[in-house]
């Protein structure tokens, strides 16, 4: 009897060596197959349109004997048309917002007006592009004029809009 257990699972064994012999036959054609067909795809990359600007500077303030103040931004563009900065300011009605000027080179200088003026126009920026705005205080020479601003500091809210053409 054990010589019959023994024929059997020597039977089985062999089976089953042609079996998987047959299936590592198989599997080492399939590549070579695989590798004579050619297959294709497209990949096409779109990157959305980008037009963003940061600051950190949205309230100047103008301390006693302080008439001039700095505020950076940075503008990002990957397209091709073109876009406009602009700038307005707002306090509240405690002095006249025209006191404010602004400059880029600190040499031409603009009133800040509660309504958006153009700041600053451009295209692709090929990454962030940071601007130094110049801001000053002009205060009035009259006596009467000066008493009556007579404030330890000056408050102006500053507002940015970035517009594409």
């Amino acid at each position: 009897m054990m010589v019959k257990n023994l024929m059997k699972t020597a039977g089985r064994a062999r089976t089953s060596a042609l079996f998987f012999s047959l299936l590592l036959v198989i599997a080492l054609s399939l590549p070579v197959q695989a590798g004579q067909e050619s297959a294709g795809h497209r990949l096409a990359v779109r990157v959305p349109p980008v037009l963003q600007v940061e600051t950190d500077d949205f309230e100047l303030v103008f301390a006693r004997g302080r008439t001039v103040e700095q505020a950076k931004i940075r503008i990002l563009s990957n397209q091709k048309s073109t876009w406009q900065l602009r700038i307005k300011g707002g306090n509240g009605g405690e002095f006249p917002l025209a006191r404010v000027e602004w400059s880029l080179d600190g040499k031409d200088w603009a009133e800040l007006s509660s309504l958006p003026s153009p700041l600053l126009s451009g295209g692709h920026t090929g990454g962030w592009r940071e601007i130094e705005i110049h801001f000053r205080l002009t205060l009035p020479e009259e006596k009467s004029a000066v008493a009556s601003m007579d404030a330890s500091e000056y408050r102006v809210q500053l507002a940015y809009d970035l517009i594409v053409f």
